[in-house]
């Protein structure tokens, strides 16, 4: 072997092994987010969100501290009445995980807001450890909300997250008069 090559070689491995320590030092130092998006829309949609929203980075904030992982993900509902809903998928301790859709067909901006809007529910299951399967979560809404009635499966809302909607609404539109919700709209 030349002599410059094999002077190269811890060099190199040097660099190897300190780059794969930076890496794992990297991903124990900041932990996993808590909203996951599953696309490049779904990327886009939270992120422009969270640029334009206090309230939606208060709520990802908010998350960061607890044990559940939202799955954000775009669907065609059969329904035109839906926006968005919020399901959480059995699964075991330590985390819980929730599937968060939104309306594909809806306006960019309508997404935004559905989007925060269902954040609020992913919060307020955050903060009810004893919400751990389906059933346990109608339960729960039952309690804190209402039911939502012209939609098949259980469905609820709550006043918090129309609040939400409404707040993170005023803050896209950057406080204008076009800051109504519309009260037939569900999420």
């Amino acid at each position: 072997m030349p002599l410059p090559f094999r002077r190269s070689l811890p060099i190199t491995g040097a660099a190897v092994v300190t780059s794969a320590v930076l890496s794992v030092a990297q991903t124990y130092a900041t932990p996993a987010p808590r909203v996951r998006p599953e696309t490049a829309q779904t990327t886009a949609l939270l992120n422009e969100l969270l640029e334009r929203s206090y309230t939606a980075r208060e709520l990802v904030e908010t998350l960061s501290g607890t044990d559940l992982v939202a799955y954000v993900r775009h669907r065609t509902f059969t329904t035109a009445t839906l926006n968005g809903r919020t399901g959480l998928v059995r699964s075991e301790a330590p985390t819980r995980t929730l599937i968060v859709e939104i309306a594909c067909q809806r306006s960019w901006l309508d997404q935004m807001v559905t989007l925060g809007h269902e954040l609020q529910h992913v919060v307020e299951i955050a903060a009810e450890p004893a919400v751990v399967d389906p059933p346990s979560m109608v339960r729960y809404f039952s309690r804190i909300g209402i039911r939502t009635p012209g939609i098949e499966a259980a469905s609820f809302e709550t006043e918090r997250a129309v609040t939400t909607a409404k707040r993170i609404r005023q803050e896209l539109y950057g406080n204008s008069d076009h800051t109504r919700i519309m009260s037939h709209e569900r999420y």
